[in-house]
């Protein structure tokens, strides 16, 4: 066998401890912005270099390298608003994301990679192809791939689901691959731009610098579908918003929904099939919307019994039982835990989880409730 993947527990404890922490120090105080993740191979023998990458960045997908090769690689994840800006340095090397890995991690994010030099081949279903340097290229997260990487330096900018509805639908219209047109190499450079010019930035610099990316990502993808029939995931997006905008309101039911959405209730029945149907789907949203409140330290002096009230528990015996059948815990219990800065708690088995390390750093869930 021509291929080498790390066994999962060769990492040495305090290599393993220090993969795990890969944060800059977070007592800088120069005003510059800091990564959310910061992460290089080169402050581990070579021999523990692949692993120790592996075991920052393998949940994402397997990592293979040739037998027998060394392996380095660099990485720097940034937080631009609602997009997270990767910028990363490798060798050689081939990555593929299976159908456990979608189970597993259940990310729906899109991806806008451009590398600098190398080429990358690569293959998702039927469909397979190659990108070169300078060239915009999209994916999603959804979708099993297997990409073949050569040395390489490239940018790729996390586009989370459902905070640009106009921007996913054009994105949604695009099949995975190079993108061509004027506007997509101008965002390319933009983006390659981008990944010089963060190390300089400032903290206050951050907000302009994520305006002026979704400004660039807007003109190039919220166009392209243009007078096509509208995508499924475009219509589940508007669905999402109009609920997250009306979740205090007490007739938020299936036909008040489908009518502020404008889609018929049997496509809202569609949309929301997957996540266990309309009922489910509000409920979840409103208990995640009530869990990131109390998890708000800002809000820590509103009453629980009130943000129940701005999530649409209008009930608080209601509320306090389906609250502590989803975490495990009562809604005081989770405040208290935040204002002592403990480790959040995981939701029951039949949800997703709010915290997974290093993927809620770099793919981190779209936009929050109101």
């Amino acid at each position: 066998m021509s291929d080498r993947r790390a066994p999962a527990t060769g990492l040495l404890p305090e290599a393993r401890q220090t993969a795990a922490g890969a944060r800059n120090d977070p007592g800088q105080q120069d005003g510059r912005a800091r990564p959310v993740i910061s992460f290089a191979t080169d402050t581990f023998p070579a021999e523990l270099a692949f692993e120790a990458w592996r075991e920052q960045f393998g949940q994402l997908n397997e990592v293979i390298v040739a037998r027998g090769a060394g392996f380095s690689g660099r990485s720097r994840f940034w937080q631009l608003g609602d997009f997270t800006v990767a910028v990363n340095e490798t060798s050689a090397m081939r990555l593929v994301r299976s159908a456990a890995h979608l189970r597993r991690d259940d990310l729906d994010h899109w991806l806008l990679r451009v590398s600098a030099q190398g080429v990358v081949r690569s293959r998702s279903g039927e469909r397979a192809f190659r990108s070169a340097p300078g060239e915009l290229v999209v994916e999603r997260l959804n979708e099993a791939y297997e990409d073949e990487w050569s040395a390489d330096r490239w940018v790729m900018l996390v586009v989370p689901p459902g905070t640009c509805p106009e921007i996913e639908a054009g994105l949604a219209a695009m099949p995975r691959g190079p993108v061509g047109g004027v506007e997509a190499a101008l965002l390319a450079d933009f983006l390659l731009s981008l990944a010089r010019r963060l190390p300089e930035a400032l903290e206050s610099d951050l907000p302009a610098l994520a305006h002026t990316t979704q400004t660039m990502i807007a003109a190039t993808f919220a166009g392209r579908h243009g007078a096509a029939r509208e995508s499924p995931l475009a219509a589940r997006l508007r669905v999402e918003r109009t609920i997250r905008a009306s979740l205090a309101s007490a007739r938020l039911d299936p036909s008040r929904i489908a009518a502020l959405a404008g889609v018929s209730r049997a496509t809202l029945y569609r949309l929301l099939e997957d996540q266990g149907g309309v009922a489910a789907y509000v409920r979840r949203l409103r208990l995640e919307a009530v869990h990131a409140a109390l998890c708000n330290l800002g809000q820590a002096h509103v009453p629980i019994a009130r943000l129940a009230e701005r999530a649409g528990f209008h009930s608080p015996a209601a509320f306090n039982r389906t609250f502590r059948a989803a975490f495990g815990a009562s809604p005081g219990e989770v405040r208290e835990r935040a204002a002592r800065q403990d480790p959040p708690l995981p939701r029951a088995p039949d949800s997703s989880p709010f915290h997974r390390g290093f993927l809620d750093l770099a793919f981190p869930a779209g936009a929050p409730a109101h």
